[in-house]
């Protein structure tokens, strides 16, 4: 019998071994540029639309151009369009490519602000589509002379889609985990390191990104960087996250590492508004055991 436990706890402890011997995690970025959206014109006219994105704003990570076309289920000839994405849609239909240029080039002078007034109220069109999500009062479409109420079916109009998956694998698990479905509201990461443990598997995230999507307004040009733990069960359930923000623009948070001889020890000295005398802080982070340490 006692042999017979000790076969049992030696196959166990194999198997366990020869799993995390061959598990494999990578970071995979994704990112999407075209949609297409059902809707109706006057709640009598079906219609569906095709963008892709063309062009990002210089001024603003998340204000973008897109073309495409929209045709009537009835007809399906397609209509070319162009338009501008900033939450919501202005999109038109144009005759000239000067015309279009304007849109897909953002070719107005002022501040990001300024520049989408203009572009979405510019005048010449054959055809104009406007959509808000926020506000479906003033979702419309018109061509100069008419105004008909617009629809779109889809629950999102974003064109642009950017996310990261963690994707998992050994001989029993294949996980592709969507990092922004945790939850987390960082991006930009990047994969440092990843370690079994007698309970499951510690994965190591570092971090750093623009502060603000606006990048003229206030830590337009700021960081926020730092590191994320993901500590999962042996079945790749989450057990727990933990974060440690070295550099926050937002914050005041500015840092100093501390130099030291082993390669797999990261130190941080934290301090606020740039400040030696406001030390908040020392964060250790051992890339290595995966572990994060706060003094």
């Amino acid at each position: 019998m006692k042999k017979t436990f000790l076969l049992l706890a030696f196959l166990l402890m194999t198997l366990f071994h020869l799993s995390a011997q061959n598990l494999k995690i990578e970071l995979q970025n994704i990112r999407t540029e075209e949609k297409v959206m059902t809707g109706s014109i006057d709640g009598k006219y079906p219609i569906s639309v095709y963008l892709n994105f063309y062009n990002s704003s210089e001024d603003h990570m998340r204000i973008y151009s897109v073309k495409g076309w929209y045709y009537y289920e009835n007809i399906k000839k397609k209509i070319p369009l162009v338009g501008i994405y900033d939450g919501g849609l202005t999109l038109y239909s144009f005759k000239t490519k000067e015309q279009q240029n304007q849109v897909l080039n953002f070719e107005s002078k002022g501040t990001i602000w300024e520049k989408i007034d203009i572009l979405k109220n510019l005048t010449g069109f054959d055809e104009k589509f406007s959509y808000s999500e926020d506000d479906k009062s003033g979702n419309e479409w018109t061509d100069g002379k008419k105004k008909l109420k617009l629809e779109l079916f889809n629950q999102d109009i974003s064109i642009l889609k950017e996310y990261q998956l963690l994707n998992i694998k050994n001989p029993k698990i294949n996980k592709n985990i969507n990092l922004t479905d945790l939850g987390i509201y960082d991006r930009d990461f990047e994969l440092v390191n990843f370690t079994n443990t007698a309970t499951g598997t510690k994965i190591l995230l570092k971090f750093d990104y623009n502060s603000r999507f606006n990048i003229q307004g206030m830590c337009g040009a700021g960081s926020e960087a730092g590191y994320t733990i993901l500590n999962y069960d042996s079945n790749f359930s989450l057990i727990t996250i933990q974060r440690a923000e070295i550099e926050s623009c937002l914050n005041n948070v500015y840092y100093e590492e501390i130099k030291n001889d082993v390669k797999y020890i990261k130190k941080f000295k934290l301090s606020e508004n740039g400040s030696d005398t406001k030390i908040a802080k020392t964060i250790t982070i051992n890339e290595k055991l995966i572990e994060i340490k706060t003094e």
